[in-house]
This record gives structure tokens, sequence and C-alpha cells, in this order.
């Protein structure tokens, strides 16, 4: 685990975006993402100071997958989806 203003090596900080857009991409599309990792994912990409102002806005606001899925059910997340490329 990090430490207070510890942040990620720059493999650790892909696998874990990587960790989130396929645990989200299984959620979206009707599989589940374990709570706990999308917790500790979200927690280590939210504490990183050089993602931070680059991540989703669903990433800063969902807090759960619950809250994800009603982003993206009511299709708020669709614009920002696009805008992407599809990738979250």
């Amino acid at each position: 685990m990090l430490s207070p203003g510890e942040e990620l090596s720059i493999a650790d900080l892909a696998e874990a975006v990587e960790t989130m857009k396929s645990g989200l991409l299984a959620h979206a599309t009707g599989d589940k993402m374990d709570e706990s990792v999308y917790g500790k994912t979200r927690k280590l990409l939210l504490g990183d100071s050089r993602l931070h102002a680059h991540l989703p806005r669903f990433v800063k606001t969902c807090r759960t997958t619950h809250e994800f899925w009603g982003f993206i059910e009511l299709g708020v997340g669709s614009n920002e989806i696009q805008r992407t490329g599809g990738e979250t």
C-alpha cells in the first residue's frame, strides 16, 4: 500500500487504469466489477496528482459501481464516453 503523498510507478498507474477500464466496461455490458476492486482502484487513481485532473468526471463522482451504473443508465456519461473515443 502507498504511503500518503507517494505516487504510483508509471507501470502501476497503467495497470490501475486498465483495471478500471476493463472492470467498468464489463459492468456496463452486463457483467459485474468487484466493488472492493473498484473502490481500491478508484482511490489509487484519485490519489495520484499526475492523473487526478485528467480523470473522467464519473471516476471522481461515482463512489460505487452502483453509482456508476446510475451515471451511464441516465445517459449522462454518453457524451463523455464519446469525447474519449469510448475509452473511459
